[in-house]
């Protein structure tokens, strides 16, 4: 039976905590959760740079959401990847968004990306067009 603890102030109590507190995939408050993960896009939308809510992570038994044990491991391993590219470039993004203005250290007016590859050993390369402030 699991531990309906709720969670803190200071973090979730144990595990099954947050197993409770974890919402299902596609009901965050942003506009790229989606419940069938090849729908997500790859490339972050504003709404979802800005959600505080963490993203859905499948647990390492599988999705409770699918049945298919084959389905719910590709579900698992894109968002695992997803976030492992994603969840750094978040963290930055809220750090530099709380500096005052005359602080910002990395910020690009009208960033545009213009090309994504893939090299070997996974590697994931973005070509970025940026405006110097």
């Amino acid at each position: 039976d699991l531990d309906r603890t709720p969670a803190t102030d200071q973090g979730l109590v144990s595990l099954q905590a947050a197993k409770a507190a974890m919402r299902p995939p596609g009901v965050r408050d942003h506009d790229n959760d989606k419940a069938d993960f090849r729908q997500i896009s790859i490339i972050p939308t504003p709404k979802e740079l800005d959600c505080s809510e963490q993203p859905y992570l499948p647990p390492p038994e599988g999705s409770e959401f699918i049945d298919n044990k084959e389905a719910a491991m590709l579900d698992r391993h894109f968002r695992l990847m997803r976030e492992d590219l994603l969840g750094p470039m978040r963290k930055e993004l809220r750090e530099e968004v709380r500096q005052p203005a005359r602080d910002f250290r990395r910020l690009y007016k009208d960033p545009a990306l213009v090309g994504i590859g893939f090299k070997p050993e996974p590697h994931v390369l973005l070509r970025v067009a940026m405006t110097p402030r």
